[in-house]
């Protein structure tokens, strides 16, 4: 596994590149991420409710270097143009690498790269040394020549590797034993001349390097480790461990493949039980942060297409009834609705409200005597409401209370009570001689009452 030196505190490494190349890229970050390098890219690091563009400028702006990833789909795009020259223009570290060959981009071109399309594992390492070497920078290319920093062992033992090499040519010198020396370089570690001479210094050769294959525990560095000790002291050991580093990353491979067809699939159907599916079966997948932004919209629709079905029922009843009651509920229940305004159109204006007090002012009690009708010395006298039907037909009752000069306390305690009977607000009353006046109190449909007021008997024939 490989160290996790935390270099949090160097800031944020922002990857620039094209979404075809998701699955090498999403790769790659991965791996420098449990490393510990402090990498940004968009996939894994924008939440779903936030806004993309913002986010991605945001990233911009807090990162201190960035990695423009080179293939023949990035320079297509105007978005990964537009990243990495807004890097250059603002001065922060550029270190492009090129995972498959294309034409370079002019303002890229003078920079050095680390180079994807031949040996993965010897271009990653190089990356992952370089990021964790270099602490905030204003130098923009990426020193192809400077030396790696190997583990302490290894370099101990490539100083006894050069004493070992100078004891023996020394020896073959003065003893005029003709050896042949034979070079090789391990591309991985990029280790010096090794001279295989007496079994001593070849099996303390052999140690200082698997030390060193150990240390760095790549694929690359024990398939050179195996090249030059094919019946080496460790040579099992090494072939165990490079099939099972083999293995991981076939079975790494085949779920990276796996995924990938698990979100065409989903994107070809785009429903959300298809999303839903896809988030169920890789909950750490590699498009999981996609699935979880496009699986919104959906949502949304969804919530949508059910309240418009809830509207449109709605109305549908309304029309039945077809009501002001009925489009007044549909109205309170959908203020946003489809037919809100058609709804408003067919409920009637309604008329305005006629108060207790403004229909006393506006209507009069006429009262005739009925001649040939009397009660002993009393004769009856027939009391009527007469006025304009509009304020007739808001009346619900009248209360009319006789009033007899001679005897004031009626007022409060004597009424007669006529209700609304196509205004028939009438009553036939036996008495002494004329009445000029009687009290009256107004009671209407809307339940509101006037104050008690004396009014003006009229007299007719």
């Amino acid at each position: 596994m490989e160290n996790q030196t935390n270099i949090q505190s160097e800031g944020k490494i922002f990857i620039s590149y094209s979404r075809t190349d998701s699955r090498f890229v999403l790769k790659l970050a991965r791996r420098l991420r449990n490393s510990g390098i402090s990498i940004w890219i968009d996939q894994l690091d924008i939440d779903p409710s936030k806004n993309w563009d913002e986010e991605i400028e945001k990233a911009l702006k807090e990162s201190n270097r960035i990695i423009p990833v080179l293939s023949p789909n990035s320079i297509k795009s105007k978005n990964f143009f537009d990243e990495f020259s807004y890097a250059i223009e603002n001065k922060k570290q550029i270190i492009p690498i090129i995972i498959d060959h294309c034409d370079v981009p002019f303002r890229l071109a003078r920079l050095q790269r680390v180079d994807f399309t031949s040996n993965y594992e010897i271009a990653y390492n190089r990356l992952s040394e370089y990021l964790k070497k270099q602490s905030n920078s204003s130098d923009h290319t990426v020193p192809l020549s400077t030396p790696r920093t190997f583990p302490k062992s290894y370099i101990v033992g490539i100083s006894i590797s050069i004493v070992l090499s100078l004891a023996v040519w020394l020896f073959a010198k003065n003893h005029k034993t003709p050896i042949q020396p034979s070079r090789e370089t391990l591309e991985s570690i990029k280790t010096i001349d090794s001279l295989d001479k007496n079994d001593t210094i070849i099996e303390n050769e052999e140690h200082l390097l698997w030390d060193a294959v150990q240390a760095m525990n790549t694929m690359s560095a024990y398939f050179d480790y195996l090249k030059k000790y094919p019946n080496g002291k460790y040579s099992k050991e090494a072939a165990d461990i490079l099939t099972s580093l083999r293995n991981a990353e076939d079975l790494l491979n085949d779920q990276i493949e796996a995924d990938d067809q698990a979100w065409n699939i989903a994107q070809s159907i785009n429903t959300i039980e298809a999303i839903e599916n896809y988030m169920e079966n890789f909950p750490n997948g590699i498009h999981i942060q996609e699935a979880q932004r496009d699986i919104i919209p959906l949502q949304n629709k969804m919530k949508e297409d059910e309240q418009n079905k809830k509207d449109e029922s709605a109305w549908q009843n309304a029309v039945r009834e077809n009501t002001p009651n009925a489009y007044s509920t549909y109205l309170r229940n959908f203020p946003k609705g489809k037919y809100f305004n058609e709804a408003e159109e067919r409920i009637p204006n309604p008329e305005p409200t006629i108060t207790a007090d403004e229909i006393v002012n506006n209507v009069s009690i006429h009262v005739k005597i009925n001649q040939n009708d009397k009660d002993g010395d009393m004769t009856a006298y027939t009391y009527s409401l007469q006025g304009d039907s509009k304020y007739l037909d808001a009346i619900k009752e009248v209360r009319y209370v006789r009033n007899h000069d001679s005897f004031p306390e009626y007022k409060n305690n004597t009424y007669v009570s006529c209700t609304n009977r196509i205004h028939n607000f009438s009553f036939k009353s036996y008495q002494w001689g004329f009445i000029k006046t009687t009290y009256i109190t107004i009671i209407t449909k809307d339940n509101t009452r006037s104050e008690q007021t004396l009014l003006n008997l009229i007299y007719v024939n």
